[in-house]
């Protein structure tokens, strides 16, 4: 094996909230090996950062916080990145029982 595994990735954003960004960072070191297990942590990523800039005004799922967040602001670019996420990510994960072989890194 060679190291480091994080391949090209960025690296988080200084701004980044420490409980963000434990998964972020497993998600950059698992991306090149499993994409699918990197989409799920990414989206994991993302509803820790919604509930943090929401606080008590958080919606009951992660679709409510991301339209809050447009509401106040978020710019429609990230609303387009973050709602891809929640999406992919959502589908990373399969119904127990069920392994979906087909996705791959460009997806």
């Amino acid at each position: 094996m060679v190291y480091p595994l994080v391949g090209s990735f960025p690296n988080p954003h200084g701004d980044m909230p420490e409980d963000v960004k434990i998964f972020y960072e497993e998600a950059r070191s698992i991306a090149s090996r499993s994409p699918r297990s990197a989409a799920a942590l990414l989206r994991m990523a993302i509803e820790t950062l919604t509930d943090n800039l929401l606080g008590s005004n958080k919606g009951e799922t992660l679709h409510d916080n991301i339209g809050i967040l447009v509401q106040r602001g978020l710019p429609v670019k990230i609303q387009m990145a973050m709602d891809s996420l929640r999406v992919i990510g959502n589908h990373a994960v399969p119904p127990l029982g069920v392994i979906k072989l087909g996705d791959d890194k460009k997806m």
